[in-house]
């Protein structure tokens, strides 16, 4: 692509067409508000048609019941409107100023190549079709490749000049490739983000008008912002700060009542989630980790699973700094979006994972055990705002009533309180403790019935996952998964048992390594840890040991045995 001309500042939203012919393809730049002609679909290069593409990652998602009416009821959708394609934008929208009532912020790497940019274009469309609307950021960190940042000697000015061009032709290189899946989109380069120039570049001088993003959004088009900002009183385009940016127009969304509520950010790049000494981290709770994250995320073991190659060291400096960056804006990011929202930190080409994160939630579970060595993007990071995690190791420092009415309203029964805690009295590891209540794992150390006394003490005691409870009003918001993560910290060998005809049970299917029906078939037992196969027999014998909690049908709690 040829240079970009330098163009005065002139309207509201400055768009580039790009108009399409078999041999030619010519640029015209018009300062206006009026979305670009759409060129003609070329035929996709994916081995699905989009529709077929939308249904296969909506079934790789393998939803439960629960995942499936909670995505039904945050994105106001109806079954049988979820593979519905865009309807054609109207001029009449605009007068109506219709409103998009779930809104994702996408921060795109950019200078991917082609092929892997119109696969993300793909997965933005099908976003937009589940009811998450994209609005999506160019990152400015790296906008000026190698190749075209010139000669040393060049003066500050000429550099800022070439990187705010390229900025602007990579937004444009993802309206085309939006387009080119089957979208339709909007390049917004000037008129929706201001600095004063005594201010700075920082998020606190940079104010965001909503008025082309709501142009844009009204005419059923994808808004793609370049990271650019004109100053005042000078008039003069200057390069931003993605993480200026990303703060300017995630509080300009969540303080408008135009627009809909920003619900998701996603991060999309070229080398996956976020690590941890070479492993990838499934998920991150922000109140709880931070600051353990911040001093080891993008480290690498000396043997890195993930991205292993002749030339890398333990730790590679820039992974490093890119992986704490990320990790900075989106910790400052989703403490302005809502509390419910959530962030993902993925690869460009991970549509499923995209797609299956949007309608679940939940981060992709992991195996805890050593994986063998491959090239390639890491799965996927979910991040959320989180809450605290408190670890109690006795009743005495837990008020019992408030436990109680938690494990009343997650299971739906009345506890038997006298014999429940008299039993946990003697056995009680942990009560591991997300929020004001919110949930709850409680850990017990269970006898092996097995246990000879020519093998270690620690073979001794058996980690037996005796409640996981969260209130029904904070299920789906992340609560169990910050608990999930503590136990498998805490607890590298578990065991535990469910009603065979609970529904949780995709999710803990998910997350053990085996699973065996006990006698009588009333019950489930999972188990996660390396010892578990070598230890079946004594998890078998102590879990069908275990007495029942809760109060049958038509009987007194109270008097309960």
């Amino acid at each position: 692509m040829g240079t970009l001309r330098r163009q005065p500042l002139i309207g509201v939203i400055g768009i580039r067409c790009l108009e399409h012919s078999v041999h030619t393809r010519r640029e015209v730049f018009e300062p206006s508000s009026i979305p670009c002609p759409t060129p003609v679909p070329t035929p996709s290069r994916h081995p699905f048609p989009p529709t077929q593409k939308l249904i296969f990652d909506v079934l790789s998602a393998l939803p439960s019941q629960r995942e499936a009416r909670h995505f039904l009821r945050r994105f106001d959708q109806q079954p049988e409107a979820i593979a519905s394609p865009i309807p054609p934008p109207e001029p009449a929208i605009l007068a109506d100023s219709a409103r998009s009532d779930r809104l994702g912020i996408v921060c795109l790497e950019p200078h991917l190549d082609w092929d892997r940019l119109v696969a993300f274009a793909g997965t933005l469309v099908r976003l937009r079709t589940l009811g998450l609307t994209p609005v999506v950021v160019v990152d400015s960190g790296a906008v000026v490749e190698e190749d075209d940042v010139g000669d040393e000697e060049e003066e500050d000015e000429g550099r800022e000049v070439h990187a705010r061009e390229a900025a602007i032709r990579e937004v444009f290189r993802v309206v085309e490739a939006i387009e080119k899946a089957g979208g339709r989109a909007m390049g917004l380069y000037n008129g929706v983000l201001n600095v004063a120039e005594e201010a700075g570049s920082g998020a606190e001088g940079l104010t965001l008008a909503l008025a082309p993003i709501h142009a844009a959004l009204s005419l059923n088009q994808i808004p793609v912002l370049a990271p650019t900002a004109c100053t005042s009183p000078a008039s003069t385009r200057m390069l931003v700060p993605t993480r200026s940016v990303l703060l300017s127009l995630a509080r300009a969304l969540s303080d408008s009542s135009l627009l809909g509520l920003p619900v998701k950010a996603i991060f999309a790049n070229s080398s996956g989630g976020l690590t941890v000494r070479g492993r990838p981290v499934s998920f991150v709770n922000l109140e709880d980790e931070y600051d353990e994250m911040r001093t080891t995320v993008g480290t690498r073991a000396a043997r890195a699973p993930y991205h292993e190659g002749p030339n890398e060291t333990p730790d590679d400096a820039l992974a490093v700094a890119r992986e704490t960056s990320t990790l900075d804006t989106l910790r400052a990011l989703l403490a302005v979006l809502p509390r419910s929202a959530s962030a993902v930190v993925t690869s460009a080409d991970s549509s499923t994972g995209i797609i299956a994160n949007l309608i679940t939630d939940k981060p992709a579970p992991l195996t805890p055990h050593p994986v063998p060595a491959r090239r390639g993007p890491t799965p996927p990071t979910l991040l959320r705002h989180g809450l605290p995690v408190t670890l109690h190791t006795s009743l005495t420092t837990l008020p019992l009533p408030r436990l109680t009415t938690l494990l009343d309203l997650s299971f739906q029964k009345s506890l038997l309180p006298t014999p429940f805690y008299t039993r946990l009295e003697t056995v009680l590891d942990a009560v591991i403790m997300a929020g004001d209540f919110d949930g709850a794992a409680i850990v017990t150390k269970e006898v092996d019935p097995f246990w000879e006394e020519t093998e270690g003490e620690e073979e001794r005691a058996i980690a037996y996952l005796d409640k996981f409870a969260v209130r029904p009003d904070r299920q789906g918001s992340g609560v169990a998964d910050v608990l999930w993560k503590r136990l498998r910290r805490r607890y590298p060998d578990l065991v535990w048992r469910s009603r065979a005809d609970n529904p949780v049970n995709k999710w803990y299917f998910d997350r053990s390594d085996g699973n065996l029906k006990l006698p009588g078939g009333h019950w489930m037992m999972f188990w996660y840890g390396p010892h578990g196969l070598g230890r079946l027999n004594s998890y078998r014998e102590a879990t069908g040991s275990i007495p029942r909690s809760f109060a049958a049908p038509g009987e007194s709690a109270a008097g309960g045995k």
